[in-house]
Formats: structure tokens, sequence, C-alpha cells
């Protein structure tokens, strides 16, 4: 399991990488704060949909920011950087994780992605990998 859709908070390298992993059978992906839309995008094109959890990473999730890709790298954007002083007033950052939402939104939008195909990657992949019925788990 790759954490943070492969890392890819600067998602270029997730399409100049995963190529080389569309091979390994086993490999699987969770989007846990990832704010970019392309790095799940190159995930759902390169290696499938079926290949991509959800994943909430509480509590950075409940931080107040976003990753953004910049450079060659990414950088958080926090309640505490001075971008968020713009000279047009000060912007209120909302929660790492709705800013992740967005971002796995877009990315099912954008490869067109059918309800069914959004409900694989929030609860069916999860189920099918782990192999058992998590609902009745959860449910006691």
């Amino acid at each position: 399991m790759l954490s943070h859709s492969a890392r890819g908070f600067q998602p270029e390298h997730n399409l100049q990488g995963l190529p080389q992993l569309a091979d390994l059978e086993n490999l699987y992906f969770d989007t846990s704060v990832n704010c970019e839309p392309f790095a799940h995008e190159t995930i759902i094109r390169i290696m499938g949909h079926d290949r991509l959890l959800y994943g909430s990473d509480y509590p950075c999730s409940h931080a107040l920011g976003r990753y953004v890709a910049l450079g060659d790298s990414f950088a958080v954007i926090d309640g505490d950087n001075p971008i968020l002083q713009s000279r047009h007033g000060t912007i209120m950052p909302a929660l790492v994780g709705l800013e992740h939402l967005r971002s796995l939104k877009w990315a099912c939008w954008s490869q067109g992605l059918s309800d069914t195909q959004v409900e694989d990657i929030f609860w069916n992949n999860a189920q099918r990998l782990f192999g058992h019925n998590m609902k009745a788990d959860m449910d006691g």
C-alpha cells in the first residue's frame, strides 16, 4: 500500500514512476490527505480505479490548510502561512480533509468514473482487498 496516492504530493512524480510499477498486481494506493487531483488521476489512469482506496489520514485531515505541489516538491499552506494574508483580505483555509475530498472528486470527474467506480474507491476496493465483510465488523 502506497499512501498519499503514492506520495504524489508532486503529481509529476506519479506520472514518471507509476508506469514502472504497473505490473505489480498486489500494489494498492490510498488517497490520504493528498490535495492534488492529478496525483489521483494518474493512479486511476495508469493502475486502474480498483487499486485506489480512500484514506483520511486523521488527525492531519482535521488541520486547516492544503498541501500544494510546488516546484519539484510540495508545500503545506496552513493557518500560520503568510500567503493567507492576501491584499484582498484574509483567506480562511478549509480542513485539509475537505481539500483532499475535493481533489478526489475532481480526479473522479476528470477520469469519467461512474458512481459505482467512485463507490469502489470509497468502500468496495477495501472490502475486496481485505477479503471480508467490513460492514458486519463495523456493525458489531
